[in-house]
Protein backbone atom coordinates (compact mmCIF):
# COMPACT_ATOMS: atom_id res chain seq x y z
CA UNK A 1 0.00 0.00 0.00
CA UNK A 2 1.16 3.58 -1.09
CA UNK A 3 1.81 6.33 1.57
CA UNK A 4 -1.40 8.33 -0.14
CA UNK A 5 -3.45 5.06 0.30
CA UNK A 6 -2.17 4.88 4.01
CA UNK A 7 -3.01 8.06 4.60
CA UNK A 8 -6.63 8.06 3.17
CA UNK A 9 -7.36 4.72 5.26
CA UNK A 10 -6.31 6.83 8.31
CA UNK A 11 -8.73 9.60 7.22
CA UNK A 12 -11.55 7.14 6.30
CA UNK A 13 -11.37 5.78 9.83
CA UNK A 14 -10.93 8.94 11.48
CA UNK A 15 -13.30 11.13 9.43
CA UNK A 16 -15.44 8.83 7.60
CA UNK A 17 -15.30 8.03 3.68
CA UNK A 18 -16.80 11.10 2.37
CA UNK A 19 -15.28 13.61 4.58
CA UNK A 20 -14.76 15.39 1.02
CA UNK A 21 -18.54 15.94 0.99
CA UNK A 22 -19.35 19.54 -0.07
CA UNK A 23 -21.65 21.59 2.35
CA UNK A 24 -25.10 20.61 2.13
CA UNK A 25 -25.08 17.34 0.18
CA UNK A 26 -26.52 14.40 1.49
CA UNK A 27 -23.70 12.17 2.36
CA UNK A 28 -25.68 9.67 4.47
CA UNK A 29 -24.02 6.11 3.37
CA UNK A 30 -26.24 3.00 1.97
CA UNK A 31 -25.62 -0.25 2.25
CA UNK A 32 -25.01 -0.18 -1.03
CA UNK A 33 -22.41 2.29 -1.85
CA UNK A 34 -19.17 1.56 -3.10
CA UNK A 35 -16.86 2.06 0.38
CA UNK A 36 -19.11 -0.07 2.19
CA UNK A 37 -17.30 -3.90 2.08
CA UNK A 38 -20.03 -5.97 0.98
CA UNK A 39 -18.50 -9.42 1.93
CA UNK A 40 -18.63 -7.85 5.63
CA UNK A 41 -22.51 -7.06 4.73
CA UNK A 42 -22.86 -11.32 4.05
CA UNK A 43 -20.39 -12.72 6.44
CA UNK A 44 -17.01 -11.39 6.86
CA UNK A 45 -14.19 -9.61 5.17
CA UNK A 46 -11.49 -12.36 4.51
CA UNK A 47 -8.94 -9.54 4.40
CA UNK A 48 -9.22 -9.29 8.42
CA UNK A 49 -8.52 -12.83 9.42
CA UNK A 50 -4.65 -13.20 7.99
CA UNK A 51 -2.87 -10.41 8.70
CA UNK A 52 0.90 -10.67 9.27
CA UNK A 53 0.54 -14.62 8.12
CA UNK A 54 1.97 -15.97 4.76
CA UNK A 55 -1.87 -15.68 3.19
CA UNK A 56 -1.79 -11.75 4.12
CA UNK A 57 -4.34 -10.74 1.78
CA UNK A 58 -3.56 -6.85 2.68
CA UNK A 59 -5.86 -4.25 4.15
CA UNK A 60 -9.48 -3.95 2.98
CA UNK A 61 -9.90 -0.05 2.82
CA UNK A 62 -13.51 -0.35 2.98
CA UNK A 63 -16.19 0.04 5.64
CA UNK A 64 -16.99 -2.34 8.04
CA UNK A 65 -20.09 -1.59 9.89
CA UNK A 66 -22.91 -4.02 12.13
CA UNK A 67 -25.38 -1.01 11.46
CA UNK A 68 -24.80 -1.40 7.24
CA UNK A 69 -24.94 -5.15 7.87
CA UNK A 70 -28.38 -5.36 9.64
CA UNK A 71 -29.76 -2.32 7.11
CA UNK A 72 -29.43 -5.21 4.08
CA UNK A 73 -30.29 -8.19 6.26
CA UNK A 74 -33.47 -6.52 7.08
CA UNK A 75 -34.25 -4.76 3.31
CA UNK A 76 -36.33 -6.30 0.68
CA UNK A 77 -33.19 -6.56 -1.04
CA UNK A 78 -31.14 -9.19 0.83
CA UNK A 79 -29.89 -12.27 -1.34
CA UNK A 80 -31.27 -10.25 -4.71
CA UNK A 81 -27.64 -7.95 -5.50
CA UNK A 82 -24.91 -10.86 -5.91
CA UNK A 83 -23.32 -10.25 -2.57
CA UNK A 84 -24.28 -13.75 -1.42
CA UNK A 85 -22.28 -15.08 -4.73
CA UNK A 86 -19.79 -12.70 -4.96
CA UNK A 87 -18.45 -13.41 -1.46
CA UNK A 88 -18.37 -17.11 -1.83
CA UNK A 89 -16.78 -17.20 -5.11
CA UNK A 90 -13.58 -15.40 -3.12
CA UNK A 91 -13.73 -17.95 -0.51
CA UNK A 92 -14.03 -20.56 -2.97
CA UNK A 93 -10.83 -19.35 -4.46
CA UNK A 94 -9.03 -19.28 -0.98
CA UNK A 95 -10.25 -22.49 0.07
CA UNK A 96 -9.58 -24.33 -3.44
CA UNK A 97 -5.59 -22.71 -3.14
CA UNK A 98 -5.20 -23.77 -0.10
CA UNK A 99 -6.30 -27.70 -0.79
CA UNK A 100 -3.69 -27.32 -3.84
CA UNK A 101 -1.43 -26.57 -1.65
CA UNK A 102 -1.82 -29.41 1.17
CA UNK A 103 -1.37 -31.68 -2.02
CA UNK A 104 1.92 -30.13 -2.42
CA UNK A 105 2.95 -30.56 0.93
CA UNK A 106 2.07 -33.86 0.83
CA UNK A 107 3.84 -34.67 -1.75
CA UNK A 108 6.81 -33.52 -0.58
CA UNK A 109 6.54 -34.95 2.26
CA UNK A 110 5.95 -38.40 0.17
CA UNK A 111 9.20 -37.94 -0.72
CA UNK A 112 10.80 -36.74 2.60
CA UNK A 113 9.49 -39.01 4.96
CA UNK A 114 11.84 -42.04 6.11
CA UNK A 115 11.59 -45.09 4.95
CA UNK A 116 10.65 -44.26 1.52
CA UNK A 117 12.87 -45.09 -1.93
CA UNK A 118 15.71 -42.85 -2.84
CA UNK A 119 14.86 -40.17 -4.94
CA UNK A 120 15.12 -40.40 -8.74
CA UNK A 121 17.81 -37.46 -10.36
CA UNK A 122 14.15 -35.59 -11.44
CA UNK A 123 13.02 -35.51 -7.61
CA UNK A 124 16.33 -34.52 -6.56
CA UNK A 125 16.22 -31.58 -8.87
CA UNK A 126 13.16 -30.59 -8.03
CA UNK A 127 13.47 -31.07 -4.38
CA UNK A 128 17.16 -28.75 -4.71
CA UNK A 129 14.58 -26.07 -6.44
CA UNK A 130 12.13 -26.06 -3.44
CA UNK A 131 15.17 -25.59 -1.20
CA UNK A 132 16.30 -22.56 -2.69
CA UNK A 133 12.46 -21.29 -2.46
CA UNK A 134 12.24 -22.40 1.11
CA UNK A 135 16.00 -20.58 1.89
CA UNK A 136 14.61 -17.12 -0.05
CA UNK A 137 10.68 -17.59 1.97
CA UNK A 138 12.97 -17.97 5.36
CA UNK A 139 15.14 -15.03 5.09
CA UNK A 140 12.58 -12.91 3.56
CA UNK A 141 10.09 -14.15 7.28
CA UNK A 142 13.39 -12.80 9.15
CA UNK A 143 13.71 -9.39 7.60
CA UNK A 144 10.13 -9.04 8.35
CA UNK A 145 10.52 -10.14 12.13
CA UNK A 146 13.18 -7.72 12.60
CA UNK A 147 11.38 -5.04 10.54
CA UNK A 148 8.46 -5.87 13.02
CA UNK A 149 10.29 -6.01 16.42
CA UNK A 150 12.27 -2.87 15.50
CA UNK A 151 8.53 -0.88 15.42
CA UNK A 152 7.67 -2.39 18.56
CA UNK A 153 5.48 -5.47 17.41
CA UNK A 154 6.57 -8.15 19.19
CA UNK A 155 3.27 -10.35 18.95
CA UNK A 156 3.23 -10.43 15.06
CA UNK A 157 7.12 -10.61 15.18
CA UNK A 158 6.77 -13.60 16.84
CA UNK A 159 3.99 -15.26 14.79
CA UNK A 160 6.81 -13.98 11.34
CA UNK A 161 9.01 -16.28 13.43
CA UNK A 162 6.63 -19.27 13.37
CA UNK A 163 6.13 -19.15 9.97
CA UNK A 164 10.22 -19.59 9.00
CA UNK A 165 10.27 -21.92 11.63
CA UNK A 166 7.64 -24.22 9.74
CA UNK A 167 9.58 -23.25 6.12
CA UNK A 168 12.90 -24.33 7.95
CA UNK A 169 11.21 -27.83 9.09
CA UNK A 170 10.36 -28.34 5.57
CA UNK A 171 13.93 -27.60 3.87
CA UNK A 172 15.79 -29.69 6.49
CA UNK A 173 13.40 -32.65 5.37
CA UNK A 174 14.32 -32.32 1.58
CA UNK A 175 17.72 -31.31 2.52
CA UNK A 176 18.28 -34.64 4.65
CA UNK A 177 16.15 -36.67 1.38
CA UNK A 178 18.84 -34.99 -0.70
CA UNK A 179 22.00 -36.25 1.01
CA UNK A 180 20.36 -39.67 2.27
CA UNK A 181 20.65 -38.96 5.85
CA UNK A 182 18.59 -40.27 8.76
CA UNK A 183 15.23 -38.33 9.76
CA UNK A 184 15.70 -36.51 13.59
CA UNK A 185 14.41 -38.13 16.32
CA UNK A 186 12.88 -37.44 19.31
CA UNK A 187 13.94 -37.79 23.05
CA UNK A 188 12.83 -41.36 22.96
CA UNK A 189 15.07 -41.64 20.15
CA UNK A 190 12.28 -42.55 17.88
CA UNK A 191 12.26 -40.94 14.21
CA UNK A 192 10.25 -37.95 14.32
CA UNK A 193 7.17 -38.70 11.86
CA UNK A 194 5.42 -35.46 10.23
CA UNK A 195 2.09 -34.99 8.61
CA UNK A 196 0.02 -32.44 6.92
CA UNK A 197 -2.75 -30.33 8.33
CA UNK A 198 -5.54 -30.47 6.29
CA UNK A 199 -6.81 -27.46 7.02
CA UNK A 200 -4.16 -24.92 6.29
CA UNK A 201 -1.47 -26.87 5.13
CA UNK A 202 1.72 -26.42 7.59
CA UNK A 203 3.55 -29.45 8.45
CA UNK A 204 3.29 -30.91 12.49
CA UNK A 205 4.97 -33.39 13.86
CA UNK A 206 2.73 -36.47 14.89
CA UNK A 207 2.46 -36.88 18.35
CA UNK A 208 4.05 -33.20 19.15
CA UNK A 209 3.37 -31.84 22.53
CA UNK A 210 -0.11 -30.64 22.84
CA UNK A 211 1.09 -27.18 23.53
CA UNK A 212 2.08 -26.87 20.23
CA UNK A 213 -0.54 -28.75 18.93
CA UNK A 214 -2.86 -26.18 20.53
CA UNK A 215 -0.95 -23.53 19.69
CA UNK A 216 -1.43 -24.33 15.74
CA UNK A 217 -4.92 -24.82 15.99
CA UNK A 218 -5.06 -21.29 17.67
CA UNK A 219 -3.10 -19.99 14.96
CA UNK A 220 -4.61 -17.43 12.54
CA UNK A 221 -4.01 -19.43 9.32
CA UNK A 222 -5.70 -22.24 11.23
CA UNK A 223 -8.38 -20.59 12.53
CA UNK A 224 -8.75 -18.39 8.93
CA UNK A 225 -9.13 -21.83 6.74
CA UNK A 226 -11.38 -23.70 9.15
CA UNK A 227 -13.80 -20.68 9.40
CA UNK A 228 -13.88 -20.83 5.25
CA UNK A 229 -14.61 -24.39 4.87
CA UNK A 230 -17.60 -24.07 7.74
CA UNK A 231 -19.00 -21.08 6.48
CA UNK A 232 -18.88 -22.81 2.62
CA UNK A 233 -20.75 -25.64 4.66
CA UNK A 234 -22.99 -23.42 6.26
CA UNK A 235 -24.08 -21.33 2.73
CA UNK A 236 -24.55 -25.54 1.10
CA UNK A 237 -27.16 -26.07 3.57
CA UNK A 238 -28.80 -22.21 3.17
CA UNK A 239 -29.64 -23.33 -0.60
CA UNK A 240 -30.84 -27.28 0.52
CA UNK A 241 -33.35 -24.91 3.42
CA UNK A 242 -34.26 -22.74 1.02
CA UNK A 243 -38.02 -23.08 2.79
CA UNK A 244 -37.01 -21.98 6.15
CA UNK A 245 -37.11 -18.12 7.20
CA UNK A 246 -34.40 -16.67 5.98
CA UNK A 247 -34.11 -14.83 9.35
CA UNK A 248 -34.72 -17.71 11.12
CA UNK A 249 -31.97 -19.83 9.13
CA UNK A 250 -29.58 -16.44 9.70
CA UNK A 251 -29.68 -16.99 13.23
CA UNK A 252 -28.55 -20.14 13.10
CA UNK A 253 -25.19 -19.41 11.65
CA UNK A 254 -21.89 -18.00 13.04
CA UNK A 255 -19.83 -16.11 11.28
Amino acid sequence: MSASEQMAQMLNELMGPRRNAVAGENIEIRFDDEEVCKFFLVGYCPNEMFVNTKTDLGPCGKMHDEGMRKAYRDSDRFEKLGYEEAFLSFIRKLHNDMQKKIKRNMDRLAITQPNVAPPTEESKAKMEKEVEELTEKINECMAQAESLGAAGKIEEAQQVVEQADNHKAARDQLKRALVGAPAPVTDDGMAKQMEVCKICGCFLIVNDAQQRIDEHFLGKQHVGFAKIKATMEEFEVWHLYSGIAKTELLGRFRF
